[in-house]
């Protein structure tokens, strides 16, 4: 799957306004009452509910994923879990309430610092975007001695990290693609 870096000015507009124009809206319309359900089996009021759908369909805009539950998109070798509304930790909505795992072999992005937000997690090798522009934080548990490479945009250039590495806060808005493996 190509990357592309909608990042930069005018690209997110542009991708913005295609999607639009051609009725992409993150979810199909026969999974929508499905995703409302299990927002509302988790607890979340209508508003609620509408907020983690906006925020699970810019999600979809920006990584070009498909969104297979109320709060997850499905990356293809790897997926992204969206915090529901005023949760400290993502969770699929059908998990109990608890901090996400990071499983062996897994390398996990989180937007929050100190492991907390919606979260990001590969488990093949690959060139990922990072859509968040916060200080977050990275759980590499992926098999020892495996290299990451974190594209750097200012100054320009590239941090590796070697698994088993675990960062509890990383400035997500000075960091462009991630090549896992």
């Amino acid at each position: 799957m190509p990357i592309i870096n909608v990042r930069r000015g005018a690209w997110s507009a542009l991708l913005a306004a295609a999607l639009l124009a051609v009725g992409f809206t993150g979810a199909q319309a026969a999974d929508a009452s499905s995703f409302t359900e299990q927002a509302s089996m988790a607890g979340l009021s209508t508003a609620q509910a509408g907020e983690l759908q906006r925020q699970v369909d810019a999600y979809v805009a920006q990584t070009g994923g498909r969104q297979i539950s109320a709060n997850k998109i499905d990356l293809g070798g790897g997926a992204l879990v969206v915090a529901l509304p005023g949760e400290t930790y993502a969770r699929d909505v059908a998990a109990p309430l608890a901090p996400p795992p990071c499983y062996a072999g897994d390398l996990c992005l989180y937007s929050g610092q100190n492991y907390t937000g919606s979260y990001l997690y590969f488990y093949k090798c690959q060139t990922v975007f990072v859509p968040w522009y916060t200080t977050g934080s990275f759980n590499d548990n992926q098999t020892s001695g495996t290299i990451s490479t974190f594209e750097r945009i200012s100054p320009p250039g590239h941090l590796r990290y070697v698994a088993k590495v675990k960062v509890p806060s990383i400035n997500w808005a000075n960091i462009g693609n991630i090549t896992v493996c």
